[in-house]
């Protein structure tokens, strides 16, 4: 029986409002690969690794992310150059982004992780396109020779290649010092995600399996979603669950210039009708006291 193999690289990724802007640049230069990944800076470039290794692999991406000097890191983007030994646009990193960057790929570099040097000098830098016509990069480096981005990079992201070569986040640790508490046998370590591990969602799933076996709880969750179009355009959409009678209404939201319409009202009546077709005989929302969206519900019960 063969073993599974995943394809993973160790990245960090620029905060949302820059990786908006450089998407934008992207999309207009004709990046090939703007579906297949997200805006990033290589620090281990890809590399396989057993199902077996993985737990291994993860552990060391948490151990530098926790190390004790690690801190979120301030970087300066531009602006685009093109490398003379490949057809590729890209971003450079400041100075002091490079020192702190090739001190955390440091810090990986060990096991699975310890890859042959492609190049005689790591550089760290975000790409914008490759693929491309050459003459297009020049000139698109041309136009952008001003641009330069401010970012800052709190989180070390372990990607992972699907099997359409499509590169999703597996998982992520924030770049800060790991919080010890307790002493001797009873010390434990805690950590910062925005998207957990593997072994994080198994465990969760196990424990909350055994839980509510224990309580005899039995969880029939419904999550259902109802979206207002006009001519083909999303107006509005209303999004929720039913579970044990309880119908749960988690989101509503209507497009400013189309408020009033009664779209929102016409979601809520369907959200309720549906939720108890499936079972609700109560429901509930959850939102900001002395509000508008507090006083329509009041409004409408």
């Amino acid at each position: 029986m063969s073993r599974r193999r995943r394809r993973l690289g160790i990245v960090v990724l620029p905060d949302r409002t820059t990786a908006v802007r450089i998407d934008a640049i992207r999309q207009a230069i004709g990046d090939p690969h703007l579906r297949r990944i997200a805006p990033h800076i290589t620090l281990i470039r890809p590399f396989n690794v057993a199902d077996e290794q993985l737990d291994e692999v993860l552990d060391a991406v948490r151990a530098a992310a926790s190390h004790r000097e690690s801190r979120p890191i301030g970087v300066t983007l531009g602006p685009p150059r093109v490398f003379d030994t490949s057809d590729t646009l890209y971003m450079a990193v400041d100075e002091r982004g490079t020192e702190r960057l090739t001190a955390l790929r440091e810090l990986l570099r060990a096991g699975a992780m310890d890859l042959p040097e492609q190049y005689p000098q790591y550089v760290p830098h975000l790409t914008l396109a490759r693929g491309v016509v050459r003459a297009d990069l020049l000139a698109a480096a041309l136009v952008l020779r001003a641009c330069k981005m401010d970012t800052a990079i709190e989180y070390l992201t372990v990607f992972e290649m699907d099997a359409a070569s499509v590169w999703h986040t597996l998982c992520d640790f924030v770049l800060a010092r790991a919080a010890v508490s307790g002493r001797g046998g009873f010390e434990i370590e805690v950590t910062l995600s925005a998207v957990a591990a593997p072994d994080v969602e198994e465990f969760a799933s196990r424990a909350w399996t055994e839980h509510d076996r224990e309580l005899g709880i039995a969880w029939d969750r419904h999550d259902l979603t109802l979206v207002a179009r006009r001519r083909g355009r999303v107006l509005g959409l209303a999004s929720g669950w039913v579970d044990g009678g309880l119908g749960y209404l988690s989101s509503l939201i209507v497009e400013p210039p189309h408020r009033g319409e009664g779209i929102g009202l016409r979601l809520v009546e369907m959200f309720r009708s549906e939720t108890a077709a499936r079972g609700a005989t109560r429901w509930a929302v959850r939102t900001f006291a002395d509000t508008d969206a507090h006083r329509w519900y009041l409004r409408h019960g």
